[in-house]
């Protein structure tokens, strides 16, 4: 695989500016666009072996996901050994930068992902790995949903209902409590809901729900 840097030139036109993140297989870069003059994120993987086919196919799948508060996929390349595409650059931190905030903080972000899930699902997608750290925020804290890598068609055995994320963050209290907030998704009769729980060191735990979604393909 090429040696990626600040610098790097792919397909002519991307030049590489930072990291923002590794996954198992990819590295996901900063890149500044030379037709458009924008910063967009640069997915990358080797063009050996099956990785490039499946970043592809994650491509062709989030390419025809079109919602507010879904990170937006553009084009995909192939260039001197290495595969990526290009998508739409969140320049904020990621969900778990909310921990600890007043839950009336993390429902309307909670509410606007939920949307986009119940969207996906209408378009026959599961995303199969919603946590976090693939929940994107903007400068202004506008939420988008990323990283469908292991997403999956509807009915083609994907399920829901399993706890998808865990946001920690402690804090100084008179006997440094710590703080556990957790976002999970229940399966409900007529689709996918959510909801928040919290709990406290050796107070038990409170749950609320935070939203619910409507009827969907997932």
């Amino acid at each position: 695989m090429l040696e990626l840097s600040k610098g790097t030139r792919l397909a002519e036109r991307y030049t590489l500016e930072r990291p923002l993140g590794r996954g198992a297989e990819s590295v996901t870069w900063l890149a500044r666009d030379k037709l458009t003059r924008a910063s967009v994120a640069l997915k990358i993987v080797p063009a050996t072996g099956n990785s490039a086919q499946r970043l592809r196919d994650e491509w062709q799948t989030n390419l025809r996901l079109m919602h507010a508060h879904i990170v937006r996929a553009f084009e995909f390349h192939e260039d001197q050994g290495v595969a990526f595409y290009s998508l739409q650059y969140a320049d904020g931190p990621d969900l778990g930068s909310l921990a600890g905030n007043a839950l009336d903080d993390l429902l309307p972000p909670i509410g606007l992902i939920a949307d986009a899930l119940r969207y996906a699902h209408a378009k026959g997608v599961v995303h199969c790995d919603v946590k976090a750290s693939n929940i994107l925020l903007d400068y202004n804290g506008a939420p988008y949903l990323s990283d469908f890598g292991v997403s999956a068609f509807a009915g083609a055995g994907a399920g829901v209902g399993a706890l998808v994320g865990s946001l920690h963050k402690t804090e100084r209290w008179e006997e440094m409590e710590k703080k556990s907030l957790r976002i999970g998704v229940v399966p409900l009769r007529d689709g996918v809901g959510f909801s928040v729980e919290w709990s406290f060191g050796g107070g038990g735990s409170r749950s609320r729900p935070a939203t619910r979604g409507a009827r969907g393909g997932g």
